[in-house]
């Protein structure tokens, strides 16, 4: 080509490459225009992928160390739950100790008048010496058996205090009605909010808005980030040649409303106000047999000091002609009514050990039911079986910038949307002895 410009020369004019290198000049500016225009696309497609991704990833992290969290307090529920039953039922042990002992001297009461009563009549002078001495130490072992029913109302008492502490533990650790940043739903409400501030706050610093802003918009875009909450966020700017720029980040991530609880058997208020009812009729029947001895020990005694050597006589006609003094019909009409009153007063109390089984019955776990608000009834909760998540998020970025009038050259940029989402599954809620640590954040779909 050279050598042939070269030997026609002559045959061309001064200047005709000219129009030749201005078109490929101008075929060469715009090829490196379009391709900083392309340039400038893919790198706006670059950040718009990686706020995505970044935003989603972080929501996830967020989202997992909450429900590690929800799992640990989980356990920390079930494990409270373990103590505190393990100590109502050594109570209910020591109360069921107390009520045997308490049977124990009001058939000791009986059994005593009842020996008493039957060597009265036979033995007389010295009968009604032993005789005294029975009511004494029925007496004696009456109020042995009202100090029991003292011992076991005490442990009562704390057994009532044990479980109204439990269930109002368990109520304010899942639930407090009045302060609930205290709970475990605020935790874990405040754990979304915070995985939602997560992703903007995110996703907006791997957006590539900062460097694109004038060092006087920087600080205001920093505001910006500090404030962001809710789901959504958009971020608009204009340049140094006022064009508009717009970078908006949107999550979608489910709130957590349901929750699966285990509880007790049954609600506890019932059975204990059986429990009262019986104790203060025995307190009574108790109290009412001691007055009824003591009056009659105090008769019966006064009576006997005033015989000489031998009581006045009251003669029955036997068919052996034998006479029955009156210290043994008074012995008889005053001790045999005592002596059934405390029998049947000893087999009441009995009565009790079918509530200490209920009560015991009643504080074991029994099934779950879900609850998506904070009134659970009167049951105790033991602990949190699940939650209804997907355990899954979404995170989209969409960037819109106006191109530039270069008078013959006018660039124009497309709406830039990208989306990913996350996981945070792998981990259990449940708070039998599983922590819940588990839970791992993982990116698991970008476009």
């Amino acid at each position: 080509m050279y050598v042939y410009l070269e030997e026609n020369r002559n045959a061309y004019h001064k200047g005709q490459l000219t129009p030749f290198f201005i078109a490929v000049l101008t075929i060469l500016i715009i090829g490196i225009m379009v391709t900083v225009n392309i340039g400038k696309v893919a790198k706006i497609k670059t950040h718009t992928s990686n706020s995505a991704d970044a935003g989603a990833l972080a929501a996830a992290s967020a989202m997992a160390s909450t429900f590690n969290a929800l799992g640990a307090y989980a356990s920390y529920m079930y494990i409270l739950y373990l103590d505190l039953k393990d100590i109502i039922e050594r109570l209910i042990d020591e109360a069921e100790d107390a009520t045997a002992r308490m049977i124990a001297w009001l058939a000791s009461a009986a059994a005593i008048a009842s020996l008493g009563a039957s060597l009265a009549c036979p033995l007389l002078m010295a009968g009604q010496g032993m005789y005294i001495a029975s009511m004494a130490m029925g007496i004696a072992f009456l109020l042995m058996a009202e100090y029991e029913l003292a011992v076991q109302f005490g442990i009562m008492e704390n057994v009532k205090g044990y479980i109204e502490a439990l269930h109002e533990q368990q109520q304010m650790l899942y639930y407090n009605d009045d302060d609930e940043s205290n709970s475990i739903r605020e935790m874990v409400d405040d754990g979304v909010d915070s995985a939602r501030e997560s992703a903007l706050a995110l996703g907006f610093a791997n957006s590539g808005v900062f460097s694109m802003l004038a060092k006087e918009q920087q600080e205001d875009y920093e505001d910006f980030i500090e404030d962001l909450s809710g789901s959504s966020a958009t971020y608009s700017w204009q340049d140094g040649q006022n064009r508009q720029h717009d970078v908006t980040m949107e999550i979608s991530l489910d709130d957590v409303v349901k929750y699966q609880l285990y509880e007790t058997n049954e609600e506890l208020d019932t059975i204990t106000e059986d429990y009262y009812l019986l104790y203060y009729v025995l307190y009574g029947a108790i109290g009412a047999a001691i007055a009824y001895l003591v009056k009659q020990y105090n008769s019966l005694r006064s009576q006997a000091s005033s015989y000489s050597a031998c009581p006045q006589w009251i003669c029955y006609t036997y068919p052996a002609g034998c006479v029955v003094p009156c210290y043994c019909s008074v012995t008889a009409s005053a001790t045999w009514p005592v002596i059934g009153y405390t029998a049947a007063t000893a087999a009441a109390a009995a009565a009790f050990f079918p509530i200490f089984s209920q009560i015991e019955e009643a504080i074991q776990e029994n099934g779950t039911f879900w609850n998506s608000s904070g009134d659970v009834g009167d049951k105790i909760i033991t602990t949190i079986a699940d939650v209804e998540h997907s355990r899954e998020l979404s995170v989209s970025s969409q960037q819109q910038h106006e191109g530039a009038d270069l008078t013959l050259w006018q660039t124009s940029y497309d709406v830039s949307p990208s989306g990913a989402s996350a996981s945070f599954s792998g981990g259990a809620l449940d708070g039998h002895g599983i922590t819940g640590v588990g839970h791992v954040p993982r990116l698991i779909e970008a476009n």
